[in-house]
């Protein structure tokens, strides 16, 4: 081998060297920058308990509505009485979780109560509205009053003082129109 081949491959390897060196210090600058960009030092609250979660841990929580300063709240409150609440200070509506799943939700429904003259019999009541099922491509929902004061699906044996139909204001298909 001559001393030009010797002196080549010293140089192409001095050459390779430096290379990957330059892709190291490249790669760690990198690292470091992204280290700075995604670090964080607040706790992620999907990941911990809530306090009242972990005191018991098999009561539902609901999403609520807190009104803004001044703004009104108008609702159903749990035991189906209309609900009008201002809020002048830091207080909110918390509905109490119901005893079972009703199919006319206020938080996902339109709900329209429909004031009756006189106490009707379910299966009387059942009868006209099983052709209001669907308003377009929307479902809905009928639940009744008792004359307690309990809400329930519609069913034979009970006797209501108000009919509520619920009517979905939006699903994957699109938002609740005039009709």
């Amino acid at each position: 081998m001559t001393d030009l081949q010797t002196s080549l491959m010293a140089i192409g390897g001095t050459i390779l060297i430096g290379v990957i060196a330059y892709n190291k210090w490249q790669e760690y600058k990198a690292k470091k920058s992204v280290e700075r960009a995604f670090s964080s030092t607040h706790d992620d609250v999907l990941m911990t308990l809530d306090t009242a979660v972990t005191a018991n841990p098999h009561v539902r929580h609901e999403p609520i509505f807190v009104p803004a300063h001044g703004e009104e709240y108008v609702g159903i409150d749990p035991t189906g009485d209309a609900v009008s609440q201002t809020n002048d200070t830091s207080a909110s509506f918390i509905a109490a979780p119901q005893q079972k799943e009703l199919p006319v939700d206020e938080l996902v429904d339109c709900i329209i109560p429909l004031v009756l003259e006189i106490p009707v019999r379910g299966e009387k009541a059942i009868a006209p509205i099983q052709s209001l099922r669907h308003v377009g491509n929307k479902p809905v929902h009928f639940i009744g009053q008792r004359e307690d004061g309990g809400r329930e699906p519609i069913t034979h044996g009970s006797i209501y003082t108000t009919l509520y139909a619920g009517v979905q204001l939006a699903n994957r298909h699109n938002a609740l129109n005039e009709i």
